[in-house]
């Protein structure tokens, strides 16, 4: 993993809603560039965020990228 994705990953974990937010953005520019782990871990925020606002935006990162986000997806991936 790069230090971008790794950036992402913390900034996700982090209890403020801004910072998530934040986080959402990077991932989101990784995905327009094809990396399929943040793919992952976009459908992972949408399923298990406690925020709706961060789950809504994760939403719409996967369908501007024309992306449908599949449930239960992320668990059977043996990379994530």
């Amino acid at each position: 993993m790069d230090n971008d994705f790794r950036q992402a990953m913390h900034l996700l974990s982090v209890k403020a809603v801004l910072k998530r937010m934040a986080g959402l953005r990077m991932l989101q520019q990784r995905v327009r560039q094809g990396d399929l782990l943040s793919v992952l871990t976009l459908e992972y925020v949408l399923e298990h965020d406690p925020n709706c606002a961060v789950k809504n935006r994760a939403s719409l990162v996967l369908k501007r990228s024309e992306l449908t986000p599949r449930e239960g997806h992320w668990e059977r991936h043996a990379a994530f």
